[in-house]
């Protein structure tokens, strides 16, 4: 709780903070709160487009609530952006065995 009102507190102060609105998505998605996350990851990536991390990130939430075509397009943006970090390489090709049946 106290790190969620910490983030909050910063992007209050901070409302450009592209980070800030990652962690505090990051928090959200812990708690099980997906409509909060997806709402801070989608803030954060309008600051910084270039994270793949929180491409990656709103792609799981998106795939949890069932949206499947557009956590496909968060995790292909994702493995656009960053081809070579392990976790995204991971989850990109494991989601193309998966549309391969």
């Amino acid at each position: 709780m106290l790190g969620t009102r910490k983030s909050i507190v910063g992007i209050t102060a901070h409302p450009d903070n592209a980070m800030a609105h990652y962690k505090l998505g990051s928090m959200l998605k812990a708690k099980g709160d997906l409509d909060g996350a997806i709402a801070e990851y989608r803030a954060a990536l309008r600051l910084r487009p270039d994270n793949a991390m929180a491409h990656c990130d709103l792609g799981h939430v998106l795939w949890t609530k069932g949206d499947r075509m557009a956590a496909f397009k968060e995790f292909r943006t994702a493995h656009r952006l960053a081809p070579n970090e392990p976790i995204i390489s991971q989850i990109y090709y494991n989601l193309m065995l998966l549309l391969e049946r």
